[in-house]
């Protein structure tokens, strides 16, 4: 449990960095330029792990839909996802970006409970709500102080 707990915090903690940095390299680097570099990269030591973790021979062993299934969600679950990250934070700023990012864990148990027929408890609906009402409270103190800069340089 430990080692689990060090590793999310882990992740956790390198994401935010990756989020605060890029914001910097976005200004400055062309999006696709930036996006396709990181994601070559992540690809390489997904990879790597991959090869000490598992036998080769072991992914070449499924049926042509499991590859099909997998083709689709790297295209629709992690390039345009990664591609319009990136295009958020150049154009709205890395912290605007994580809090919008909070909405889309919460679009997945409203699509799991109404499309899939999952059952969640209401401490996971009222969860759900807090984290919504919190992005919305955010962008609205985001709008403020925006026409509080506007204003003031003015």
């Amino acid at each position: 449990m430990l080692l689990g707990a060090t590793l999310v915090i882990s992740s956790a903690v390198s994401y935010s960095f990756y989020l605060i940095f890029s914001e910097r390299i976005l200004q400055q680097t062309p999006i696709v330029f930036f996006t396709s570099t990181v994601m070559i990269l992540s690809t390489i030591f997904v990879t790597i792990h991959y090869l000490i973790g598992y036998d080769l021979g072991h992914i070449l062993n499924f049926e042509i839909e499991v590859y099909l299934c997998g083709l689709a969600m790297a295209i629709f679950a992690t390039v345009l996802p990664t591609f319009m990250m990136s295009e958020g934070i150049k154009r709205i700023g890395a912290g605007n970006t994580s809090i919008f990012g909070g909405i889309g864990p919460i679009s997945t148990i409203i699509l799991a409970a109404f499309i899939l027929d999952e059952h969640f408890s209401v401490l996971q609906y009222i969860g759900s709500a807090l984290v919504l009402i919190g992005v919305y409270i955010l962008s609205i103190n985001t709008k403020k102080r925006k026409q509080k800069l506007k204003s003031n340089l003015s």
